[in-house]
């Protein structure tokens, strides 16, 4: 199969100033096309490789909305149980009203941590996080951060639309609560090790992780790339594991876990991590009124919805079709996955840039649509 329009593709990037970037398409559980591009220091001697790693940011996302749709499969919680029944400090959430304090109308529920639509911020330092932080001398747990995030008022009552949030850092802490085990260690029993993922983990210490692909941060106005810190700004503790932003890997491995959720939720050599009904219910559209009204939008277009923790598309109005039902996320440097159980086809797609969408534009759409016609789709 000719891919060299992907080829093709990537070296304008590079052409265009990305210092680097990795592409891999899968499919029924075979690769089809892998490849690097550009440098992985600073210095730019260093090309490219398959074993740079890779902060993903929000493409942790998916991977903790599977996580907690795992929870359900095994009747550790259900999508409409009260936040509080596993994290107490909620009972005692609220809204502001006229300036004063006011007990939320309806409890906040396990399924507006994942539609992003219980009222929650993007404020890392939101309610007491920066208190117990000092508290703790550092470290501080992700039950204990979640918790904390509950002594500020929410942005509204939980329902009354999206709001991009720390929601799924919270339901993080609900999968701990419920599982007894931390999420790093939840994470690894049920997505990990199964699906081989070897390279893909939450990093919380001080030193620079192996392998870590220089990042980078592009200034709109000056028009230009400037290095940035390597450490990942959403690890607010030694002991806090953000399922909204705090894993760290590399292309191949997280292609492990896009290629399993493609079909139907089992990996190359059989192990299985979600049951493809569940799967289903993720990539289904669960917002729709607030995608209508605005409150919710995300990098691909209005072509797409929101699910269970995931975009999902909803629409051929721009692009080339791929099926009703793709779903994935991107992350803050860059990174996206698509995953597409009707065609059992995956793509992950990386590169370091913070900003990247004033940079790049619709990138990991462009790829989307140079991908579906080579592949006959």
């Amino acid at each position: 199969m000719d891919f060299s329009q992907l080829h093709d593709y990537m070296n304008r990037l590079i052409e265009k100033g990305v210092p680097g970037l990795e592409l891999a398409v899968c499919r029924r559980h075979e690769v089809l096309f892998h490849e690097c591009a550009g440098y992985s220091d600073y210095n730019r001697t260093q090309t490219a490789r398959p074993s740079d790693r890779y902060w993903m940011y929000s493409c942790t996302k998916p991977v903790l909305a599977a996580s907690a749709m795992r929870c359900i499969e095994d009747g550790l919680f259900g999508l409409d149980d009260p936040v509080s029944k596993y994290l107490p400090a909620y009972e005692n959430a609220f809204v502001l009203k006229n300036g004063e304090k006011q007990p939320l109308s309806e409890p906040m529920l396990i399924r507006h941590l994942f539609t992003m639509t219980a009222g929650l911020d993007y404020n890392k330092q939101r309610g007491g996080v920066a208190r117990v932080v000092a508290e703790t001398n550092g470290r501080a747990t992700t039950i204990q951060l979640a918790e904390a995030m509950a002594e500020e008022a929410l942005s509204f009552e939980p329902g009354e639309r999206f709001q991009y949030s720390l929601c799924h850092d919270v339901l993080g802490a609900v999968i701990e609560k419920a599982s007894g085990m931390s999420l790093r260690d939840y994470m690894k029993a049920k997505i990990f090790e199964p699906l081989e993922m070897t390279q893909t983990d939450f990093w919380t210490a001080e030193e620079k992780p192996r392998n870590l692909a220089a990042q980078y941060v592009y200034d709109s106005n000056r028009k230009i790339l400037d290095q940035f810190d390597q450490k990942n700004d959403f690890v607010l503790s030694e002991n806090y594991y953000s399922g909204g932003a705090g894993l760290l890997s590399t292309c191949e491995d997280y292609l492990k876990f896009t290629d399993a959720m493609s079909c139907g939720g089992v990996g190359a050599h059989g192990a299985r991590i979600l049951k493809a009904e569940t799967i289903d219910l993720m990539r289904s559209e669960q917002i729709p009124a607030f995608r209508v009204e605005g409150s919710f939008t995300c990098t691909c277009g209005p072509d797409y919805g929101y699910g269970l923790g995931v975009r999902t598309r909803i629409a051929f109005n721009e692009g080339v079709p791929s099926a009703l039902g793709e779903f994935g996320w991107d992350g803050a440097a860059g990174a996206d996955m698509l995953m597409d159980p009707e065609h059992e086809l995956s793509m992950m797609f990386m590169t370091h840039i913070r900003n990247w969408p004033a940079m790049l534009g619709p990138v990991h759409l462009q790829i989307r649509d140079i991908l579906y016609p080579l592949l006959g789709l």
